[in-house]
C-alpha cells in the first residue's frame, strides 16, 4: 500500500512494486486509474474511516504524511496500522531532522518519526533523503523558462541533491525485504556534492540553452522563495544555504554513491518541468 501514490516519490514507489511483481493499492486524494497490478484508492489519511478502509490485506505501507497532522492524528493512523496487523511501515522523512533539529522545517518530520516510533516500534523503517533534486524545478523552472536566469544568494553553497527515484528505491527494497524488523533508519543523501553553479550548468547543457545565475541578497532570496512557501521555511532554506560548504575541502565525510542517479540524468528525465522538450 503506498500512501501518496502519486507524489514525487509515491509514483516511484508504485512503479518499482509493480517490477518487484507485487500488487500495488494506491492511495491519494486524487487517485487515478493505474496500470495492471495497481489498485486506486482514492482516500485522505485525515478521513479516519476512508483511511482505516484501505489498510485490510496489505502486507507492507509506504506513507508519505501531510506536514499538518498532529500528534492525535499520527497516533491514530499508527493504530490503524498495528490494527490492520500490516508487518512494515515505511515513513518518508528527511535528513532535517539529523542535520538541522530543531529547526522548523524539521518539526513535522521528528513529530511523524517521534509519535509513530511509539505506537509502531520496530515494524517501522524512515527514510531521511536530504534535498530532492526536484526542488531545483520547483524553484527555477518558470525563471529558467521565462528569462533563462536563476536567481540565487548562494550560487557556490554545495549541498547533496537527490533523486526521488532513489529515495522510492529503498523504499521499495525495505517493503520487499525479507523478514520483520526491527528495521533500520536510512539516511538517503545524493551521489556528490553539487553547488547551484553546478546545477546551472548542467542544466544548461540538458536544456540545451544558456541560463545565467543572477546573485540577490539574502532577503531578496527569502522573498522569491515565500513565493512558493510558507515564510518561516523559505527563511530556513536560506539559512541552510548561508551555513553550507563553499568547497570540496569543507564538506562533511559522508558515506555518498549509494544512491546513484547523476544530477544530468535527473535533468534529461524531467527537461518539461523546465518548460523545455528535449529530442
Amino acid at each position: 500500500m503506498v500512501v501518496g501514490a502519486t507524489g514525487q516519490v509515491g509514483r516511484h514507489v508504485v512503479d518499482g512494486l509493480i517490477l518487484a511483481g507485487r500488487g500495488v493499492r494506491a492511495v491519494s486524494r486524487h487517485s487515478r486509474s493505474g496500470p495492471p497490478g495497481v489498485t486506486p484508492c482514492p482516500a485522505d489519511v485525515r478521513d479516519a474511516e476512508a483511511f482505516r478502509s484501505a489498510l485490510p490485506g496489505a502486507d507492507g505501507i509506504f506513507v508519505n504524511l501531510p506536514p499538518t497532522l498532529q500528534e492525535q492524528d499520527l497516533t491514530r493512523i499508527g493504530a490503524d496500522i498495528t490494527q490492520a496487523g500490516i508487518p512494515i511501515t515505511v515513513l518518508l522523512s528527511s535528513d532535517l531532522v539529523e542535520s538541522c533539529s530543531g529547526s522548523v522545517m524539521a518539526a513535522s518530520h521528528e513529530r511523524e518519526e517521534m509519535v509513530l516510533r511509539a505506537v509502531l516500534g520496530d515494524s517501522l523503517t524512515v527514510l531521511r533523503p536530504g534535498m530532492f533534486m526536484n526542488n531545483d524545478a520547483a524553484e527555477w523552472s518558470a525563471s529558467i523558462r521565462d528569462a533563462g536566469k536563476v536567481f540565487t544568494a548562494f550560487p557556490d553553497a554545495l549541498e547533496l541533491p537527490i533523486a526521488p527515484v532513489d529515495i522510492a528505491a529503498a523504499a521499495v527494497a525495505a517493503l520487499t525485504a525479507p523478514g520483520h524488523g526491527p528495521y533500520p533508519t536510512r539516511r538517503l543523501l545524493g551521489p556528490q556534492w553539487l553547488s547551484a553553479r553546478d546545477r546551472v550548468t548542467v542544466l544548461s547543457d540538458v536544456l540545451k540553452r544558456p541560463i545565467t545565475i543572477v546573485e540577490v541578497s539574502a532577503e531578496e532570496h527569502t522573498a522569491l522563495l515565500a513565493r512558493l512557501l510558507p515564510e518561516p521555511i523559505a527563511r530556513q532554506k536560506v539559512v541552510l544555504r548561508a551555513a553550507a560548504p563553499r568547497s570540496i575541502a569543507d564538506c562533511p565525510d559522508l558515506p555518498l554513491g549509494k544512491e546513484s542517479t547523476p544530477y544530468a540524468a535527473w535533468a534529461a528525465a524531467n527537461a518539461a518541468a523546465f518548460g523545455v522538450e528535449v529530442r
